[in-house]
C-alpha cells in the first residue's frame, strides 16, 4: 500500500477499465472533506479525443464533484488562456486554506498521474499551488459552451452578504450575454468569497497534463 498526505491509496484506486462517460450533474457535489480517499478511481472514457486520451476520475463510481464553501478570491478573473476555438477561457485563483482539501487534491493528482503514467519528460500542473508563502491557492475555471453557442455554461449567482439578514437571502442568477468578461469581472474581486461546485477533468497534452477544477456552479458573496 502507497500513501500519500498521510492518506492510503491502494492498487485498487487505479481502474484500466474504459467506458462511456457518466453525465455530469451539480446536484451531486459532495463536501471535500465527505470524500472516501479510498472510494476514487480514474477510468480511460475515450481512446482519444482531440487526438488525447480522455479519462475521468470517479468517487464511488459516479463522477467525483465537491463542494467548497466561502473559498477566498486572492486574483481575479484572467484571460490568459484560449479554448480551441480561440474564446478566453476565463479563471481565477482562491485560497486553499484547509489541509484536508489540499490532502484531498494533491491525492487526485497522484492517482490520476499513476493511471496515466505519465512522463516526468513533460511538465505536471498540480492542482495546489504553493508559490504563494502566505497560503496555497487553486485555480477555479468556468466552461465555456460548445459549438457555435456563446457564453458560459458556468451557472453563476451572486447572494448579498452584507446586511444582517443575508443569510435568509436567496442567491440571484447572473445573466451574461455572450463572451463579454466585464459583465462578470465585479464579481470576481480579491478579497471577495464564493462557494464553488466543482468537477475534476483531466489532461494530458505532449507539453503538460495535470487536472482542471471547473466550475459547475458558483454562488458569489458580495
Amino acid at each position: 500500500m502507497q500513501t500519500h498526505s498521510n492518506i492510503p491509496i491502494t492498487q485498487e484506486s487505479i481502474n484500466p477499465r474504459e467506458q462511456i462517460p457518466i453525465p455530469v450533474e451539480s446536484d451531486n457535489a459532495i463536501p471535500y472533506n465527505e470524500v472516501c480517499m479510498a472510494s476514487i478511481t480514474v477510468v480511460s472514457v475515450s481512446p482519444y479525443f482531440h487526438r488525447f486520451q480522455k479519462i475521468q476520475i470517479l468517487h464511488r463510481d459516479i463522477p467525483l464533484q465537491i463542494r467548497c464553501d466561502s473559498m477566498r478570491i486572492r486574483f481575479g478573473l484572467s484571460t490568459k488562456y484560449l479554448d480551441y476555438a480561440g474564446r478566453p477561457r476565463l479563471s481565477f485563483m482562491v485560497d486553499a486554506n484547509s489541509p484536508t482539501l489540499c490532502n484531498l487534491l494533491d491525492a487526485c493528482d497522484h492517482i490520476t498521474k499513476r493511471f496515466l503514467g505519465f512522463d516526468c519528460n513533460s511538465e505536471w500542473r498540480p492542482l495546489v499551488n504553493r508559490k504563494f508563502s502566505e497560503s496555497p491557492t487553486v485555480r477555479l475555471n468556468l466552461r465555456t459552451e460548445d459549438g457555435e453557442r456563446s457564453g458560459w455554461m458556468t451557472e453563476i449567482y451572486h447572494k448579498d452578504s452584507s446586511s444582517s439578514s443575508s443569510s435568509l437571502s436567496a442567491p440571484q442568477m447572473v445573466s451574461c450575454s455572450g463572451y463579454d468578461v466585464a459583465e462578470l469581472d465585479w464579481l470576481f474581486r480579491p478579497g471577495g468569497f464564493v462557494d464553488a461546485y466543482l468537477c475534476l477533468e483531466p489532461y494530458n497534452y505532449p507539453e503538460n497534463a495535470g487536472i482542471r477544477l471547473v466550475a459547475k456552479k458558483l454562488i458569489v458573496h458580495y
